[in-house]
């Protein structure tokens, strides 16, 4: 909002429907860009789109929530405990550990097709030829499978089901527990950040087992639609794990209306200058 202001202290009116309309046509070529590989993709621009206005709601519900864990040194200090930890077990131990991430990644795409209803068919994974997950069509379409195909860029999958527990769990295994889920969180982010730079390019790889010439998932994707829908799906997931992780699932209400307030509050200014400069052209 602050952006808004400062555009609106040095422009009049038709000077920031002009700017505002140039940004909003920007994104839109950037949106329609991302949509076209070969011939255009409805579901990729719609996807882009949603996203794109989800995403400054997602950042504030990603502040909050991180407020809302340092506000608790009971669960901040074990959390990063954990994450310290989890940095040193990556380096030494996890990442030089043949077939580990492979799985991880693997698991993460299968747990994204059961999420849209799909039947794992295959579930290939190897020590050093990486792996494969063959699911059956069905629930989604191509929009599941764009979920599908990110899944292990965007889902934290073993702090995902680990904060998921937690609600459930006695009082006796805290804060061990939240050592866990920094561990846990740690390792996803190291292991992340490998796979994109691992992942992000174009160039093909042959399939485990089949031998099938093929492009990693990014590369299938591509990378602006990529870039889009992992930064958003990301701050969504992890700041939906930070509210669950203080408040329990009651918090659920409280985030869903953060991220719709927010991103409504920003973009309204955006479209009544569009309105009002369309309006006296």
């Amino acid at each position: 909002m602050a952006i808004f202001g400062l555009i609106k202290d040095k422009k009049g009116p038709m000077e920031q429907g002009k700017t505002y309309l140039i940004i909003f046509a920007i994104i839109l070529i950037l949106v329609i860009a991302g949509s076209i590989k070969r011939r255009f993709h409805p579901a990729k621009f719609a996807l882009s789109i949603i996203a794109l206005f989800f995403i400054p709601g997602l950042i504030l519900a990603f502040w909050h929530g991180l407020l809302l864990v340092v506000t608790y040194k009971n669960i901040w200090l074990p959390l990063f405990i954990g994450l310290i930890a989890g940095v040193i077990l990556y380096h030494l131990v996890l990442k030089r550990l043949f077939g580990f991430s492979t799985f991880e990644h693997e698991l993460s795409h299968a747990l994204v097709a059961l999420f849209f209803l799909r039947r794992i068919k295959k579930f290939v994974v190897t020590r050093n030829n990486g792996g494969y997950v063959e699911h059956s069509h069905g629930f989604g379409g191509e929009v599941g499978n764009h979920f599908v195909s990110l899944g292990p860029y965007f889902l934290p999958t073993f702090t995902l089901i680990s904060v998921l527990l937690r609600p459930f769990l006695p009082v006796e295994w805290f804060p061990w527990f939240d050592v866990w889920i920094g561990i846990t969180f740690s390792y996803q982010t190291m292991n992340n950040l490998d796979e994109l730079k691992d992942n992000w390019t174009r160039k093909g790889f042959r399939l485990a087992g089949s031998g099938d010439y093929t492009k990693t998932d990014i590369g299938r994707e591509g990378y602006i639609f990529s870039f889009i829908m992992i930064i958003a799906l990301k701050l969504l997931l992890i700041s939906l794990l930070m509210f669950i992780l203080v408040k329990g699932y009651p918090a659920f209400r409280e985030w869903l209306i953060i991220i719709w307030s927010e991103s409504l509050d920003f973009f309204r200014p955006v479209f009544t200058e569009m309105f009002y400069y369309l309006k006296h052209i």
